[in-house]
């Protein structure tokens, strides 16, 4: 049978979950979608980390929780990649290209460490979600930065674009 293919471009079923995991405090103590970001990679990667920590008393389903839940996170990275393609405004292709290899080898590192848990297998995740959590966070403080010296200098200017200088006046 010849079906005429659909044109609308593909979604992930698993990425509606996947926002849903992000919850309202998240949302709330976060000002931009970087940080956002950088803050759920920071909390499963203590999550993870506890984990470690606890390891000899952890059954498999509380393992399978967390990294199902970091999968999740990792799972928005790469349909936003994914989807980026299409948009002219979008990431540079070089980081996407990134975006989409690193999510792959964190799809790829939690099936293994599922099949096969061992508490050393944590370690790439765990530092993964910190380096890119660090970047995250670090762009946004300079995009703020930058931000705040520019309102910065346009508060020290007149309305012609003059700088503005205290004079006093002797009466």
């Amino acid at each position: 049978m010849n079906k005429k293919q659909d044109s609308a471009p593909y979604t992930n079923p698993a990425a509606a979950t996947a926002a849903a995991a992000y919850g309202e405090k998240a949302k709330e103590s976060a000002s931009t979608q970087r940080e956002l970001e950088g803050q759920l990679l920071i909390k499963y990667a203590q999550k993870m980390k506890r984990l470690q920590d606890n390891w000899e008393n952890i059954s498999h389903s509380e393992l399978d929780e967390v990294l199902s839940h970091n999968r999740k996170l990792w799972t928005l990275f790469y349909d936003t990649a994914l989807q980026d393609q299409d948009d002219e405004n979008g990431r540079p292709d070089d980081l996407r290209q990134n975006i989409i290899a690193l999510s792959e080898y964190i799809f790829n590192r939690t099936i293994k460490t599922l099949a096969a848990p061992e508490r050393d297998k944590l370690n790439i995740l765990i530092d993964i979600n910190k380096e890119i959590a660090a970047g995250l966070m670090a762009r946004q403080q300079a995009a703020q930065a930058n931000e705040d010296q520019s309102s910065s200098e346009s508060a020290d200017k007149s309305d012609d674009g003059a700088p503005i200088t205290s004079q006093s006046t002797s009466a």
